[in-house]
């Protein structure tokens, strides 16, 4: 098993996988909670691969603006993520996918569901197989996304919480992009996502998500 798939699988147990793949990203408390987030500071942690990692600090570098950010190890990441009003930015593997996963800390099962861990929107960014192999330029256009989302989020409760889905009523434009991710050997449960964007703007159109049953993502 290479390195950065260790690292990956370690940093997943490390997160209590409050991130669910079964799809959007969902925000289940008032948009209230999140209007911390521009004055937080957002732990990144790296994957291990380190292909990635260097084009994910330039893009973060380059277009990470919604808040400060800084990178972290295991153990920043860990108290992080049981921290109210800390938040989040790793990477995370489910359902034969790899996201990029933007969460608030807390702690699971607290009696105060507002000191819970939230994850706030995740977005796939290639088969867990492809991972070391694939093309990492869409990734100043997720980040994009993910803080766009966010600061909606912010401005209008139902935003929060129907998620990254809230764009998928938008008539598609004239020029855009589609992103498609499935897992390779997927088994019932697994998710096939879609994603339409603009390149240039880095605008989100529509985000779907459809169910392995067994025989066919419906």
């Amino acid at each position: 098993m290479n390195r950065w798939i260790k690292y990956l699988m370690t940093a997943v147990l490390v997160a209590g996988m409050s991130f669910q793949a079964d799809g959007q990203a969902k925000v289940y408390t008032k948009g209230f909670l999140l209007e911390d987030f521009p004055n937080a500071i957002v732990k990144v942690i790296p994957s291990g691969n380190e292909m990635f990692d260097m084009a994910f600090r330039t893009a973060l570098t380059e277009c990470w603006t919604i808040s400060p950010w800084e990178l972290c190890d295991v153990d920043d990441f860990t108290r992080a993520r049981t921290e109210t009003g800390s938040y989040v930015l790793s990477v995370v593997s489910s359902g034969g996918l790899v996201f990029l996963s933007l969460d608030k800390g807390g702690k699971e099962g607290d009696a105060d569901k507002r000191k819970r861990p939230l994850n706030l929107a995740a977005l796939p960014l290639s088969t867990v197989e492809n991972f070391g192999s694939e093309d990492f330029s869409r990734l100043p256009a997720w980040l994009d996304i993910l803080q766009d989302y966010v600061s909606a989020a912010l401005e209008k409760e139902k935003i929060a919480y129907i998620g990254l889905a809230y764009r998928n009523g938008d008539k598609l434009p004239g020029r855009y992009s589609v992103a498609t991710f499935t897992p390779l050997r997927p088994v019932r449960g697994d998710y096939s996502y879609t994603i339409w964007y603009d390149e240039d703007s880095h605008a989100l159109y529509r985000y779907e998500k459809h169910r392995y049953n067994g025989k066919e993502f419906k």
